[in-house]
């Protein structure tokens, strides 16, 4: 069984997730409020099957927050680099390149790791 790492990804804001599993990428996401934690009980019987990675958004949880007004622009920024974490070979997920297209679409030629 996976063992769940705890990090942080990027430079400033620096953004906390939880990561467990190999595969396919799932991010779990939180609702106003909440942080990664909410997912823990899931975590497990989820990266039986997946990548699963659950994150603190800025300004949420153990993650920085943002400087001055919120955009939500950033949010989907910092989407971008939990889809470029280390994993094996796992497909592209779909909403994740529309992301890509419109914040980094030179990414879109990188190879994943």
């Amino acid at each position: 069984m996976d063992t769940c790492q705890s990090f942080f990804i990027g430079p400033s804001p620096r953004i906390r997730v939880d990561s467990i599993g190999s595969g396919e990428l799932l991010v779990l996401l939180h609702g106003i409020g909440g942080n990664r934690r909410n997912w823990q009980a899931n975590l497990p019987a989820l990266a039986a099957h997946l990548h699963v990675v659950a994150w603190d958004a800025r300004g949420y949880g153990d993650s920085d927050d943002y400087d001055g007004a919120l955009d939500f622009r950033d949010f989907a920024r910092d989407l971008v680099q939990v889809h470029l974490l280390p994993r094996a070979h796992r497909a592209l997920d779909r909403e994740l390149v529309a992301i890509e297209v419109v914040i980094a679409p030179q990414r879109l030629h990188e190879q994943p790791v």
